[in-house]
This record gives structure tokens, C-alpha cells and sequence, in this order.
């Protein structure tokens, strides 16, 4: 069975690994809401496992999911009155790869801080 100090260590290792690998990529922390709920300002938190992923950010929001950008982007065509209720799917489908063209995305390694 693998101690917290263990699996620490195995984590802060990978972060190394994946820096050499990918220098130019920044080293993003994600907070769990848990570690924030407190009075205090800093509160005691566990290190998570680094990943090299790329991440967008929409409306100040940094999300991993390819699949939720487009969504995002549907909706606001849809708010913009660019599609409505009766266009086709294939057309709601070229007007949503042409807007995520726009965006880019960022390769990123990210850490996600855990509650104790």
C-alpha cells in the first residue's frame, strides 16, 4: 500500500518529467472548491497527478473538454441568432467547426489541488 508521501513524490516526479518534455508549456493549478471553503488564508491541500493536456478558456474558464467547447459554441450561435431551431444538424455542425477554428487552445501541464 502506497503512503501519501509515496504518491507525493510520484507526482511532484511526474510534474519534473513532463516540463523537460514540454518546456514551453505553462504549469497550470486547479483548486478543488474543498480547499477553498475555509475562513483561514491558505489551507493545507493535497498535490495531485500533473497532466499534459490541452485546455481553452471560454469566458474565463479554462475547460478540457473538446466536446463542451462545441456546445458552448452552439449556444451561442444559437443566442446570436446565427442558427435556430430549424437548422439542419449538418449545418449546425460546418458553422460550429468554423467558430472552433478561432479557438486555439493551450497545451498545458496541470496540476488539481485535492482537499486533505
Amino acid at each position: 500500500m502506497k503512503t501519501e508521501l509515496s504518491i507525493q513524490q510520484e507526482n511532484i516526479n511526474e510534474l519534473v518529467r513532463l516540463q523537460k518534455e514540454n518546456p514551453n508549456a505553462r504549469v497550470m493549478c486547479f483548486v478543488s472548491e474543498e480547499c477553498c471553503s475555509s475562513d483561514y488564508s491558505y489551507q493545507a491541500s493535497s498535490f495531485g497527478k500533473p497532466r499534459f493536456e490541452k485546455m481553452f478558456l471560454i469566458d474565463d474558464l479554462w475547460i478540457d473538454d473538446e466536446d463542451y467547447v462545441r456546445e458552448r459554441i452552439a449556444d451561442d450561435l444559437f443566442d446570436d441568432g446565427k442558427i435556430d431551431d430549424f437548422t439542419s444538424d449538418e449545418d449546425v455542425e460546418i458553422l460550429v467547426d468554423k467558430e472552433f477554428k478561432n479557438y486555439e487552445g493551450e497545451n498545458i501541464i496541470s496540476v488539481y489541488i485535492n482537499a486533505m
